[in-house]
């Protein structure tokens, strides 16, 4: 029972667990909600005209342009955009206070350094403007993580949940009344396409910054047809051809978990690629075992890393420790130790089952 009068008084519930907690009036988070789905209800479409018209000039010009020169377009169009690659895990590593630098955490992923490299950007651009907002609500809270979990967004309890419906932009981003029962049905059932209200405020806000951003640098890199762009009566370009991948490694995995976030969530899989990547990463699996097996201090090392970085020496929102960690003697080590011996013969297990799935998936597709 306390338990249950904790969940219904949410700064009560936000203190359990260490979190800040503002109370916030509903009305204003409705109007705020339907301020950022109404800005998105515009901005797409005007991108989406955008690209529909002048997507080709827009790659000629950016790739002309020296790093330099986009790096200037970036800041003009987002004056504080952080210079490095994902900046909140720099804060995170700094040791910011709750809530520092909350823009860091809302966009992990705009950055200075990401996109003036290759195709970073125009990926961004094709992949948000030629795909609805919806699409890119789970990608977006997935991004929100590690803001989420270290607590640096403000504790908001509110029992509804946010509609991402597809093909509705009306009732895009409109918060709705639900049950307890009803919202876990929502979020289960539904899988986590309509998510809490609270976590559904930060996609769309997130959503709503990055569109007026790639309308603005599209606005940036056309300043000498701005007159077309507001032409209704201008007509539809070329359709551009898909990006290439010349400037991407053959069998990079740590390549396409960079791009991921700038890819729209349907981008076509390459079976093949994906293929010879998981079997570079089994034999990288297989490489660890043995070095474990041959090289003592190998073993030392690998062992001694998987101590220093256990989850479990990180104290709860309680302030407690792990279990394992107040083992008598050596328990602590041994425990890792095993956890380190078991991850490395699943990694190997792991990838021969994905292996064995893709290429029997390769082998039902078409000859193209």
């Amino acid at each position: 029972m306390s338990l249950l009068k904790t969940v219904e008084d949410p700064e009560k519930l936000a203190a359990a667990f260490g979190l800040s907690y503002e109370l916030q009036d509903e009305e204003v988070l409705t109007r705020t909600a339907l301020d950022h789905a109404l800005s998105i209800r515009n901005l797409f479409p005007e991108l989406e005209t955008i690209l529909a018209k002048f997507e080709v000039v827009i790659r000629k010009r950016w790739d002309k342009k020296t790093e330099e020169a986009r790096k200037g377009v970036l800041k003009q169009a987002w004056p504080d955009m952080p210079p490095l690659h994902r900046p909140d895990l720099s804060h995170l590593r700094e040791g910011s206070e709750n809530g520092a630098c909350r823009r860091c955490f809302l966009y992990p992923h705009i950055n200075v350094e990401d996109l003036i490299k290759g195709k970073t950007f125009l990926r961004l651009l094709n992949s948000r403007g030629r795909n609805e907002p919806a699409a890119f609500a789970l990608l977006d809270l997935d991004a929100l993580q590690i803001g989420l979990r270290s607590k640096q967004f403000p504790f908001a309890f509110i029992p509804k949940f946010m509609g991402f419906w597809k093909n509705v932009p009306s009732e895009y981003g409109l918060i709705y009344c639900k049950s307890g029962h009803e919202l876990f049905v929502t979020r289960t059932i539904l899988g986590g396409r309509h998510p809490a209200a609270s976590d559904g405020m930060l996609v769309i806000e997130v959503q709503a910054r990055i569109l007026t951003f790639l309308r603005d640098c599209c606005r940036i890199i056309l300043h000498d047809r701005l007159s077309e762009i507001d032409d209704d009566k201008m007509p539809v370009g070329p359709v551009p051809e898909a990006l290439p991948a010349h400037d991407e490694p053959a069998d990079s995995l740590v390549w396409e978990a960079l791009q991921r976030p700038y890819r729209a969530p349907g981008d076509t899989v390459d079976l093949q690629k994906m293929l010879d990547q998981a079997k570079a990463a089994l034999e990288e699996a297989q490489e660890h075992v043995w070095a474990l097996r041959e090289d003592p201090s190998y073993f030392a090392t690998a062992v001694t890393d998987w101590k220093d970085h256990s989850v479990a020496l990180f104290k709860d929102f309680l302030g407690r420790h792990h279990a394992d960690v107040d083992l008598p003697q050596k328990g602590f080590l041994t425990v890792r130790l095993l956890a380190m011996l078991k991850e490395a013969y699943r990694a190997v297990f792991e990838w021969e089952m994905i292996i064995t799935l893709l290429e029997e998936f390769v082998q039902t597709q078409p000859l193209s």
